[in-house]
């Protein structure tokens, strides 16, 4: 099965080889000139400037994802519950009471998955994640 990215990559990487007609950029006035200023001084047309941005930008988010994703699949599932209650805006007390854990075995939780993530707290975690889907983690507190 092959990635979104992986996808894209290889569209750009077969268009540096062989230019594509289904591979096109549009950009802002203001960046056109830019590019085109930036490419006149490095002697290359715009397209090809263009393409290094996109795909320096496609690769590092590429391999910026693959980073978060082995550091998900690291964790236990527990952990990946943790981290996803988090992601949905819950407290380490709300996570808690829904995984019918202890306080203080969430925080060490958290502890290891913003280590593994090498984020400082819940909001750099939540960012990096932000496109990713929690919903099957969105469940109700147990009744009781």
């Amino acid at each position: 099965m092959t990635s979104g990215f992986d996808f894209i990559y290889d569209r750009l990487f077969n268009s540096r080889r062989k230019p594509s007609p289904n591979l096109m950029l549009h950009a802002r006035g203001d960046i056109l000139a830019m590019l085109s200023e930036l490419a006149h001084e490095q002697g290359i047309s715009i397209e090809d400037l263009a393409m290094r941005y996109v795909e320096k930008e496609t690769i590092k988010d590429y391999q910026s994802a693959n980073v978060n994703v082995q550091s998900w699949e690291s964790l236990s599932e527990r952990q990946q519950e943790v981290a996803a209650l988090a992601c949905l805006g819950n407290t380490n007390a709300e996570i808690a009471e829904r995984l019918a854990i202890s306080l203080e075995t969430v925080k060490t939780h958290m502890k290891v998955i913003l280590r593994k993530f090498k984020v400082r707290g819940r909001h750099q975690l939540r960012y990096i994640l932000r496109k990713w889907d929690f919903s099957d983690f969105d469940f109700p507190p147990p009744s009781g």
